[in-house]
């Protein structure tokens, strides 16, 4: 018997691919108002102090009229700066609070269906289709793609594209064996780094430290030296490990043209590789974005809840399968053998039609060429209750369908009592030509 569970919404269920959406804006309003918050008080400190000085000046009259002009004219600059300054939080700021109001109206939109039959679920549902997808695209680094469809869509409040084109960026610079960016994306968010323990500006560090090396010239041994002392041995608690290694690899080190320099650990070029990976992993933990994303997590489950053995047959088994010496029936609800129900399966519904043109592709999503080998690797999900129909019915052609619904549907459309109708090929037969399965 129809599980009427199965077709309510879970809605706690749906905020699992929603945490990134409401999250991510939110820190970038942190770090907007402790960037606004940081420049008050740097350029406050610095024009309260001239104007101390400028009033100390005044009163003890040994201030020259031009310069103590000259310092009101600069803390007016400073202060105008900072007005310029401050705008331009400003206006991020209402940008981010518009998306995030766009963003907690998209979920509470939820709310507002109860089951998944209920009239504009499937717009919403398209609407957040076409957000993971963008999400994906962003975070395989095509940027322009995903500006376009989010464009298309009405979605740009929905998607976040700056802190991707960011973490592309600097992800890239750091394949190219560049760690300026990466530095500064560090000193932008020390505060959190720290809290979350991450070692990723150590590493960048302990890299730079290692490309002084690497070339094997001995003036800048005492760069590095100064390098290592400056930025290494203070985290020699934190990784005593890593800083005893450092403090050694000037005297022990491979020559740069040596087989053993990328044998090494330590002098390998899959370092820059490690650090890129290192970077994206805190990106992802700073604003708790899925290290998988969401539109994978989103279709394994549906791939999952869709499933059959059936959808992968091994290479032998479907050669025995299609053979022309034997006939199967293609409904999964055919439970008992053609013959001892009695009817005789058209040629386009036995298995050789389907593996010679694909049929079953028409049938079942996992069965297609574009989902098959996606789900090869996916688990079968756990049934626990039937969802199919308790009084279903097989049709002369193969189709099968619930008895109620068919009679149900001949009394709406006013036919003949004796007559039913294929819902899905339009064919009429007679009452009597419809033969009782089971599922087992």
């Amino acid at each position: 018997m129809a599980d009427p569970d199965n077709i309510i919404i879970k809605h706690a269920d749906h905020l699992l691919l929603e945490q990134q959406l409401i999250r991510l804006p939110y820190e970038q309003l942190r770090k907007n108002f402790r960037g606004a918050h940081i420049a008050i008080e740097k350029e406050s400190a610095s024009i309260k102090s001239a104007a101390q000085d400028a009033a100390t000046s005044i009163m003890r009259q040994t201030a020259d009229r031009d310069a103590t002009l000259g310092s009101l004219d600069s803390m007016i600059q400073q202060v105008e700066a900072l007005k310029k300054k401050l705008e331009g939080y400003a206006e991020e700021e209402e940008r981010l609070i518009s998306s995030l109001d766009a963003r907690l109206t998209h979920v509470g939109n939820l709310y507002s269906f109860k089951t998944y039959q209920d009239s504009g679920y499937e717009a919403w549902s398209r609407v957040r289709l076409d957000r993971l997808m963008s999400d994906y695209l962003l975070q395989q680094g095509f940027s322009d793609s995903a500006k376009e469809l989010a464009k298309e869509r009405g979605i740009e409040a929905l998607v976040d594209i700056e802190p991707f084109e960011t973490w592309n960026k600097i992800r890239t610079s750091l394949e190219n064996h560049v760690v300026t960016e990466a530095l500064a994306w560090c000193a932008e968010n020390k505060k959190e780094l720290r809290k979350m323990n991450c070692n990723l500006e150590f590493m960048l560090r302990y890299q730079q430290y290692i490309e002084m090396l690497r070339p094997g010239d001995p003036s800048l041994f005492v760069k590095a030296i100064h390098h290592a002392r400056k930025y290494i041995v203070p985290f020699q608690k934190q990784y005593p490990a890593k800083v005893f290694a450092a403090c050694g690899l000037i005297a022990y080190r491979s020559e740069p043209d040596g087989d053993g320099m990328y044998s090494c650990e330590t002098w390998s070029p899959s370092r820059w590789k490690e650090l890129s990976d290192l970077f994206t992993d805190a990106f992802h933990a700073l604003y708790g974005i899925h290290s998988r994303p969401l539109l994978h997590v989103a279709l394994s489950a549906g791939i999952s809840a869709l499933k059959t053995p059936r959808c992968h047959v091994h290479d032998g088994e479907r050669a025995a399968i299609s053979s022309p010496k034997e006939e199967r029936s293609v409904p999964t609800v055919l439970a008992h053998n053609k013959a001892k129900i009695g009817v005789t399966l058209p040629s386009y519904r036995t298995s050789d039609y389907i593996d010679r043109y694909d049929a079953r592709e028409t049938m079942c999503p996992i069965c297609s060429s574009e989902l098959n080998e996606l789900a090869r690797t996916v688990p079968y999900a756990n049934h626990t209750r039937s969802c199919v129909d308790h009084d279903m019915v097989v049709l002369p052609n193969g189709h099968a369908f619930s008895k109620s619904k068919l009679l149900e549907y001949a009394k709406k459309t006013t036919m003949d009592p004796n007559t039913i109708r294929d819902l899905r090929s339009g064919e009429l037969y007679e009452t009597s030509q419809m033969k009782k399965i089971y599922i087992t």
